[in-house]
Order: C-alpha cells, then sequence, then structure tokens
C-alpha cells in the first residue's frame, strides 16, 4: 500500500495528503478523498480546485509529479519523485515569493536530525521557483493530538519536547527565530522528532486548526510581545510553553472565536496550569510568562527542568518505544519525576488574577448578544466611575502598606 506523505514546506502549513492516485491520472489534481482539517471540514485545498499540475507532469526538470497535496497562501505542495528515485515535496510558489524565498535561503545550510530538510530552490522554464523538501510519511503532533483528546502519556510527550526544544535550540544557535511553532508543524518521521516551517514567511493563523490571514506566526501559539512587533527567540519559547500544555491537556491554554479574543486572552489572561502536576505546571507557568524577560532565557534552560523520556535516546528527538506512563500523571502527583521549583504566587493578587479569569470565562461562555455585551459595559463603566474608583485610591495604598510588611517579614 503506498504510504500517505505529510508535505512540510519551510514557510508554510503541513497540507492532509491526498488520496493516492497513478502518474498521469488527469484527476489527481482533484483528490477523490478531500482533505479535511482538524474538524472534519473540508480542508483549503479540497476547497481550492484543481491543482496546477495533474500526476505525471514534469514541470520542474528532474522530477516527476506523482500527486498535489496541499494549497496555501504560497502557493501548491506536490508529492515527487526525483529521476534518482528520491522522494520529495515540491513546493511551488506563486506569492510573496521575495518574503519565501529569502526565508527558505536562510536555512538551505541546516543541518539537525531534528529538522526537515530544505534541499534546493529551483526555477522551472516558466520562470517559477519551486523549492525542493524532505518529506515525511508518518502523523504530525497535530494528528497525534487529535487522537488523545485528554492529553498524550507523559512519557511520550517528554519525547516529543526534547525533540522539538533540541531542533530549537539549534535555530537559536544559528540566529534563526522559528516564530511558527505548532502541533502541524512538527512531525515524527521513523521514531524522530522533526520540524518544520523555519523559514517562516508573514502569515498568521486565523485558528490553529485552518485558514490564514496576513501577519506573522498563528495565533494560538504567539507570544503577547508579537503584537508590538518583538520576534526575539522569547516567542519560540512561550509557544513551546503553548505546545508542551496542549499535549498535556488535548487543548491550548487560550481559546475564543476570533483572532482579536485569543491574541487578547494572550495579553491579559492567564493559563489555568493548575491542572498540571509538576514539573510541567511550573515550566508551563515561566514560559508562558506575558514578560518575556521573565521567561526561561533559553530552550536549553526550559529542557533542563524537564525529565528525559524514560526510552529513547537523550537528546535525539527519538519517541520513546516502551510502555507509555497514561496521560493521567500530567494532572495527578508525580512523585517519579523531579519537581521544578514553583515560586508562590502573593496570595491577594493571587485571587484576584483567578476571580479576573472566572470573570472572563464567563462572560465568553455568556450568551448574551453583541448589543447586550455593549450595554453592559457601559452600564459597568458608570458604576465603576461612580463607586469604585473613588475607592481605588485608599485601597491601593492600603495594598502597597501590605506588600511592603509582607516583604519585610518574608
Amino acid at each position: 500500500m503506498q504510504q500517505q506523505v505529510a508535505a512540510v514546506e519551510p514557510n508554510g502549513n503541513r497540507m492532509n495528503p491526498a488520496s493516492p492516485t497513478e502518474p498521469g491520472d488527469p484527476q489527481s489534481g482533484t483528490p477523490s478523498g478531500r482533505p479535511t482539517d482538524r474538524h472534519g471540514s473540508p480542508s483549503q485545498a479540497a476547497l481550492g480546485g484543481r491543482f496546477t499540475y495533474p500526476g505525471g507532469s514534469r514541470p520542474l526538470a528532474g522530477y516527476t509529479i506523482k500527486r498535489g497535496v496541499g494549497y496555501g497562501g504560497f502557493g501548491e505542495v506536490y508529492y515527487a519523485t526525483s529521476d534518482a528515485g528520491k522522494d520529495v515535496a515540491l513546493k511551488l510558489i506563486r506569492r510573496n515569493l521575495d518574503v519565501e524565498l529569502r526565508g527558505v535561503r536562510q536555512c538551505l545550510n541546516l543541518k539537525h536530525p531534528n529538522l526537515l530538510a530544505v534541499h534546493d530552490i529551483r526555477q522551472d522554464d516558466q520562470g517559477d521557483h519551486w523549492v525542493v523538501m524532505e518529506y515525511v510519511a508518518d502523523d504530525s503532533l497535530e494528528d497525534v493530538i487529535v487522537a488523545h483528546p485528554d492529553g498524550l502519556p507523559v512519557n511520550e510527550v517528554l519525547g516529543w519536547i526534547h525533540g522539538i526544544g533540541a531542533s530549537v535550540t539549534y535555530l537559536h544557535d544559528h540566529g534563526i527565530v522559528h516564530r511558527d511553532l505548532k502541533p502541524g508543524n512538527i512531525f515524527c518521521d521513523e521514531g524522530v522528532v522533526k520540524i518544520g516551517d523555519y523559514g517562516l514567511s508573514k502569515f498568521i493563523s486565523c485558528s490553529r486548526r485552518s485558514g490564514q490571514t496576513e501577519s506573522v506566526g498563528t495565533v494560538h501559539y504567539m507570544a503577547p510581545e508579537v503584537a508590538n512587533g518583538r520576534y526575539g527567540k522569547e516567542i519560540d519559547i512561550y509557544a513551546l510553553g503553548i505546545i508542551l500544555y496542549e499535549m498535556l491537556t488535548g487543548r491550548v491554554p487560550f481559546e475564543g472565536e476570533s483572532v482579536g479574543e485569543v491574541l487578547m486572552k494572550h495579553l491579559t489572561a492567564e493559563p489555568d496550569v493548575s491542572v498540571l502536576a509538576e514539573p510541567f505546571r511550573s515550566v508551563v507557568a515561566l514560559a508562558l510568562q506575558k514578560d518575556p524577560a521573565k521567561r526561561f532565557q533559553s530552550v536549553s534552560q526550559m529542557l533542563a527542568r524537564l525529565p528525559q523520556p524514560v526510552a529513547g535516546r537523550p537528546g535525539a528527538g527519538r519517541l520513546p518505544s516502551g510502555p507509555q506512563q497514561p496521560a493521567a500523571a500530567a494532572t495527578a502527583p508525580a512523585a517519579a519525576i523531579p519537581t521544578a521549583e514553583v515560586v508562590d504566587e502573593e496570595p491577594i493578587l493571587h485571587a484576584v488574577r483567578q476571580l479576573w479569569q472566572k470573570m472572563c470565562v464567563a462572560w465568553n461562555e455568556s450568551n448574551f448578544t453583541m448589543p447586550t455585551k455593549i450595554v453592559l459595559i457601559v452600564v459597568g463603566l458608570f458604576v465603576a466611575s461612580q463607586v469604585l474608583i473613588p475607592l481605588a485610591v485608599p485601597l491601593l495604598i492600603l495594598y502597597g502598606g501590605y506588600r511592603l510588611v509582607r516583604a519585610i517579614v518574608l
């Protein structure tokens, strides 16, 4: 049986593979098995119509297209074989050419076992540019998370996170910030974790499931400072914290109905790390600090707070193959896992933050219409101006005195 191919472009999304077709099949540009997103809806590829090139075509010298496997804002991705018999993914760049090529070129000479390789950039007789890339036949981390809605086994989580961290550390050491870490860009190829999409062009996905709009990164994994145009390595550390949380729980910490709602949560809401056991709780909490200066200073520092998986080559990103610890262990006391130091938060501030989070959740989950919400906001602002603001000054003075005494005593 022919294996399905997961095409990973250095600056796009993994596309769900189309149903296998024979070379020369004129229908291969419109797969009969329509690709779907994580919700089971037709994917962008399924809705986008025919591919430019059918199976059996040779638009790029030296390669024969087997089938189209996906569309993106950049163009099209094909599964192909070279004349020497090597399986590759070919990315046809149709849009944002300069940005795309600049991102790819800086990655051509990168070599690491946990990075998907970018082999070459070629131009065909029509003047179109193609990127020749490594392909993987196994599932992405996104697929794995879908198959584990309550979270992955802890030992498997550790295998994934150490493999991802090793590749991101390598990128940072070479002066490259990934900027779009997400489960859809992370794969397991014969037991070895690999990441793609590390030559990011300026796109932001409206949903972690599907859809794109013009910006940078993917909104569910986007650090708060990206909204202010800051793209240091700290944004990758933040994304790693989100991915670690999602692997353990089966969901991202911040969800919403729109890009704006999710971004606002990244900016103002605190993740509920109480559902995690140590050392994951403190690691995720530190990785998701709003202030990038308060996060881990490096990915290596973050990984040092987590144990290695029980099986597999330490540091090589190879997933464990032995018996798996159940996912429940990540949300229960983890006596067998060394704990990381947790800094206790000041209790009054902690209580206020918890109350604010609960109010935000209740507000977001309410059935109020938008006009009703606007009226409630106006009324709330009026009440606050008449009652709460006059009390704010004395309360702040009292709280400041309390913090001073607490700092001296403790």
